[in-house]
């Protein structure tokens, strides 16, 4: 089960469209790991919270300088479900709207996202 989970790790699609490769969903997932730790995130449930992004943002500073100017946490946030780790979990009435909402900001995911789950073998 481990190997299956490092294969996914090593395989993370990242946006290499620029000279680095964007490290938003290793910093995320990173982000998420920190704070299950210290108890901030009980469940395999996430939610976009303030904390979630500043914890973000603060690893998002040290590697800054590599070339990438902006660190969104919506997008990882967002696009982590592709990757088989987050699955997103939609507020009632709002499942429809869940397949077409863009990650344009943390409020946009908010509104509709009420929370992402990780799959519990990961957190094991």
């Amino acid at each position: 089960m481990l190997d299956s989970w490092l294969q996914k790790l090593a395989k993370l699609r990242v946006d290499r469209a620029s000279e680095t490769p964007a490290p938003h969903k290793p910093l995320l997932l990173l982000s998420i790991l920190d704070q299950i730790e210290q108890g901030a995130i009980p469940s395999n449930n996430i939610r976009l919270t303030p904390e979630l992004a500043f914890r973000f943002l603060a690893y998002w500073e040290v590697i800054s300088s590599r070339g990438r100017s902006v660190g969104r946490v919506e997008l990882p946030f967002f696009h982590l479900r592709n990757d088989g780790f987050l699955r997103h979990i939609a507020y009632p009435g709002f499942e429809t709207v869940l397949e077409s909402v863009k990650p344009t900001s943390v409020d946009s995911l908010n509104r509709v996202i009420s929370h992402a789950e990780m799959r519990t073998n990961f957190l094991i």
